[in-house]
């Protein structure tokens, strides 16, 4: 009888291990370790507790009071999760290096502030494609009725539009501050390609049609009148210029910059009354075979095609 109990006790207790081994055995295979691969190559193993922006929480061990390490996610390349999937992780585009993290305000609206003066309103947006390299579009109407003061205020009504656009190339470093945490896409010194456009219409040119009636009484036998005639003018300009400016940023909420450059003119004018294409027609609005020098984009040489410009900007960032 005792043979028999002891049996029974042993058989009971193997019974019980081996079901308490197994159900622990099952917790181990179900809680897989995660293997985070580093940008140099090297593994970092261990149960990833926790994934920000920034950061990557992990366990070296299972326990529930193990230690949580920190890795930054900087100095990884991927990601093996425990479940067999892989994923990579993708660093900023923004990211000088690792000592160096980019702040979210990659844009800019500016307002071309001296362009009043000049009989326009222009607004230019910016914004960042990557580290060093920036996007700028800028469009504007033109009117020389908007203030009396103006440098073309002796012009008849003239009104149009504009518009340029170009890439700005940030130069050496100054667009990030070395040993600090921080740096600004739209801060620095740059080149800037850029085409130019504007269309505008001078209103009412006069001009003078010379003609002559056959009178023996007056000089060489013909007597000389002019008649005042009225006349539309339409000019399109281009410009292609490269520009050197130099942009500061104000508490991290404000742009103020300025930019010159030189490049090549392009423009077309044309009358609305064909009168005026006539030798026959003289005097009006700045010698009526010439072109304006201030194509409110550039500013062109007489008789050459040559581009001359000019901006001083204060702008809002944002997102």
């Amino acid at each position: 009888m005792k043979n028999k109990l002891f049996v029974a006790v042993v058989f009971a207790v193997v019974l019980f291990s081996s079901k308490g081994f197994s159900q622990f055995n099952t917790e181990v295979k179900i809680v897989k370790m995660d293997t985070m691969v580093t940008v140099k190559g090297g593994f970092i193993i261990g149960k990833i507790v926790k994934v920000t922006e920034t950061e990557i929480e992990f366990k070296k061990e299972i326990d529930a009071d193990a230690p949580i390490y920190v890795v930054d996610k900087s100095k990884l390349k991927e990601i093996r999760w425990g479940n067999g999937k892989v994923e990579k992780v993708e660093q900023d585009e923004m990211d000088v290096n690792k000592e160096f993290s980019i702040i979210d305000l990659r844009s800019a609206i500016k307002f071309n502030f001296f362009s009043l003066v000049n009989d326009q309103v222009t607004f230019t947006y910016e914004h960042t494609l990557k580290v060093g390299y920036n996007a700028e579009v800028s469009v504007g109407i033109i009117n020389n009725s908007m203030l009396k003061y103006s440098f073309n205020s002796g012009i008849n009504l003239t009104q149009g539009v504009l518009a340029k656009a170009g890439v700005k190339y940030l130069l050496g470093t100054d667009y990030y501050i070395k040993g600090l945490k921080y740096t600004h896409p739209l801060k620095g010194r740059y080149l800037k390609p850029e085409i130019s456009y504007s269309s505008f219409i001078i209103r009412g040119v006069q001009g003078y049609l010379q003609s002559s009636v056959q009178n023996s009484s007056y000089y060489n036998g013909y007597y000389y009148y002019s008649t005042p005639v009225y006349s539309d003018r339409k000019i399109n300009a281009c410009a292609i210029t490269l520009n050197y400016g130099r942009q500061f940023i104000l508490g991290n909420m404000f742009t103020i910059g300025y930019s010159v450059g030189l490049g090549y003119s392009f423009v077309s004018s044309k009358y609305t009354n064909p009168v005026f294409n006539s030798s026959q027609v003289v005097g009006g609005y700045s010698d009526l075979k010439n072109t304006p020098t201030d194509l409110y984009t550039h500013l062109s040489a007489s008789g050459l095609p040559v581009a001359f410009t000019g901006t001083f900007t204060f702008g809002y960032i944002f997102k």
